[in-house]
């Protein structure tokens, strides 16, 4: 790298800090303050031109899990001071029992220092340029308010790609079992599997993504076995097909990198496993004053399609002498280029009353984008009903200037108050997004969508016959009737945008089926902007109902429901409106 270049974020990885505040006990010689003050300094004064630093500690922070460690740590690594990086720490086996009392281990201990303490400083730190996943993390939801934020993920983007990164603490467990082991902490599994699929789900196959936990692939079947095999033969599985280009962990003491020994190829990176050993691993031998460090550093390629170089470094040092750290390159710099998949459009089911974040590589505004239903399924569950209420809303905000979160809700209720099952319910939304500065095009064409109907019948007992929504001359109205000809209040929201014509993006509007041009589609979805859904029969209740649409490079089609035990089924004067959108040139 020349004097002119630049990185635009490095990553400093190691862990096991063992911050002992108290007089040391047994063999152990308290070196982490001097240490670990040897590498802060080192951080700071690291003369590699770069705009962001990370610093990331997974698991072990502490000693003894107890108070005065806190503060120990605190003293080195504390986050409100002005260090010119952002500390992402998460919590090793020595942060949630005490270990020399195995037998009366207080397990989650001071937790709560890590979980709740940082959660904040984190979320403030990282707002300004990255999204940090705090606000719709589902990860673990006990009442104890000190779960708050156990696992979490950020991102930052490089050259237009954007760089995920997911601290799962001590690991991913491979079920939700909260179960108090000998070996204290390997319960706070909790939950990790189900944010970490989660997360993966969000991100999607094409980004790069490194994870962060404590427990590696060295210290399994011994002992204590830390984490099972199980579990890691379950973490191998999940992750496969997605853009890992590292897994970085600790615990073991020891520094070492190697590829994962499996046909792992992603299509874009070689997947790599990193132990970054211990900030205090060598508190044990005739050295106590060496440590080594975990460098990653990522700067935007010059190639004219974008993406980005990563660079691989072990940094080697010792207290007091940081003039003598040595750079060891763990592999050449591989370049990390992302796919311009789904580069405007997105698209994600969830169950009623979930959320989702959409984040993008460029900025956007109020007026840049869209969010709407693809397609909708509510289900009273195995047995029919009347139906009283039935609709569909979408809220979206922007968080940031890079992303849009969406929130769900749905009503499907009778008059004796059965209600909608949610597990068996669900919304698909999308969003079309465009970069602000493109807002005053000169060409531009209109897209509409629905972001929430609702209809609600006054009095009992109604056999829905038909619902839906119509759109005419830039307005929304809504239906829905009995056999009776019972009309139930009704109230629709849509909204509009303009969108640039040099965005290429292909707009076919029309009741679906829609079919495709004769080219190669890159990306696509579907924004419903009007749809009919109805039955003949004049004695209906209702099990389910919704639109099923199916949207691919090919076109869309979609499958109506108005169903009842009896299976009467909806008829054939249903149909569902919108624009199929399509992209044939990122």
């Amino acid at each position: 790298m020349t004097e002119s270049e630049q990185y635009d974020f490095i990553i400093y990885a190691f862990s096991d800090v063992h911050f002992c505040g108290h007089p040391p006990k047994g063999d152990f010689t308290d070196y982490s303050k001097d240490i670990n003050k040897s590498i802060k300094k080192y951080i700071k004064n690291d003369k590699d031109k770069c705009t962001r630093k990370y610093v990331v500690i997974p698991g072990d922070l502490t000693r003894d899990n107890q108070d005065d460690d806190d503060t120990a740590y605190l003293s080195v690594w504390k986050n409100k001071d002005s260090n010119g990086f952002v500390v992402c720490e998460g919590f090793g086996n020595h942060d949630v029992y005490i270990e020399y009392d195995v037998s009366h281990a207080k397990y989650l201990g001071r937790y709560e220092f890590i979980a709740n303490a940082q959660a904040d400083y984190r979320r403030k730190a990282l707002k300004d340029n990255e999204y940090i996943a705090l606000s719709v993390n589902q990860s673990v939801d006990l009442a104890d308010p000190q779960y708050k934020d156990a696992y979490y993920r950020w991102s930052h983007v490089v050259g237009g790609v954007r760089f995920h990164f997911i601290m799962l603490n001590l690991g991913m467990g491979d079920d939700d079992r909260n179960i108090k082991y000998y070996n204290a902490g390997r319960h706070f599994f909790y939950k990790s599997k189900r944010f970490l699929q989660n997360s993966l789900n969000a991100i999607g196959k094409h980004e790069p993504i490194i994870i962060f936990q404590h427990y590696g692939f060295e210290h399994s079947g011994g002992e204590y076995d830390w984490w099972p095999q199980r579990d890691q033969n379950s973490f191998l599985k999940v992750i496969s097909g997605y853009n890992i280009i590292a897994m970085v962990y600790g615990h073991s003491h020891c520094f070492d990198a190697q590829s994962s020994g499996e046909s792992d190829d992603v299509g874009y990176t070689k997947r790599r496993f990193f132990c970054v050993g211990s900030a205090n691993s060598e508190y044990e031998t005739e050295d106590p004053d060496k440590w080594a460090i975990l460098k990653i550093k990522v700067a935007a390629a010059k190639d004219a399609q974008g993406g980005a170089i990563v660079t691989y470094e072990k940094i080697s040092g010792a207290v007091g002498k940081e003039d003598s750290a040595e750079s060891e390159f763990i592999e050449d710099p591989t370049e990390i280029f992302t796919p311009l998949y789904a580069h405007y459009v997105r698209h994600q089911t969830l169950k009623p009353g979930g959320s989702c974040v959409f984040d993008f590589d460029f900025d956007i505004s109020d007026e840049t984008y869209i969010t709407g239903i693809k397609d909708f399924y509510l289900s009273f569950g195995s047995t029919d009903h009347h139906v009283k209420k039935l609709g569909v809303k979408l809220k979206s905000e922007l968080i940031g200037e890079r992303s849009v979160k969406i929130s769900t809700s749905a009503t499907l209720a009778d008059d004796s108050g059965h209600k909608l099952v949610q597990a068996q319910s669900y919304i698909t939304v999308v969003v079309v997004a465009y970069p602000k500065d493109k807002l005053k095009e000169a060409e531009t064409e209109t897209i509409s969508a629905i972001q929430a109907f609702n209809f609600e019948f006054k009095g009992d007992d109604h056999h829905l016959k038909e619902y839906g929504v119509d759109f005419k001359d830039g307005k929304w109205s809504g239906y829905m009737s009995d056999n009776s000809g019972h009309k139930a209040n009704k109230s629709v929201v849509g909204k509009s945008i303009q969108l640039p014509k040099a965005l290429k993006l292909t707009l076919i509007q029309g009741k679906a089926p829609l079919s495709a041009p004769n080219t190669a589609v890159k990306e696509y979805a579907f924004l419903l902007n009007a749809f009919k859904i109805a039955q003949s029969n004049d004695d209906s209740h209702v099990c389910y109902t919704g639109i099923v649409s199916n949207v691919s490079s090919d076109g869309v089609s979609s499958i109506y429901f108005l169903e009842d035990d009896s299976k009467n089924h909806a008829n054939a004067s249903c149909f569902v409106s919108g624009y199929y959108i399509i992209n044939s040139t990122p």
